[in-house]
């Protein structure tokens, strides 16, 4: 059966586990309360440069485009001259 002390002592031990529990707990959520708090101004940040972005005039000048148009030369089939074609011919009599 257990003693009175030993009943103490296990509860006190309990007790401490839960505690060294909680202070981690404690420690954790304040490091995401931390990282959260940092994410926060990064957003802040990035909203306020889009504002100014967003604010900021930039002109973009057009520039007109006027498309050229080759008119396409006539050629004709025979658009090299071409060596000609010497024939030789005989002509033969027969007596």
């Amino acid at each position: 059966m257990v003693t009175p002390n030993q009943l103490e002592e296990n509860t006190k031990l309990s007790f401490s586990y839960v505690k060294k529990d909680l202070m981690r707990l404690n420690d954790a959520i304040a490091d995401l309360n931390e990282k959260i708090q940092h994410l926060s101004l990064n957003q802040a940040t990035l909203l306020g440069e889009v504002g100014k972005i967003r604010t900021k005039k930039v002109s973009i000048k057009k520039v007109k485009v006027k498309k050229k148009v080759k008119k396409a030369k006539k050629t004709s089939k025979k658009s090299k001259p071409r060596a000609k074609k010497v024939v030789k011919t005989e002509t033969v009599t027969y007596s």
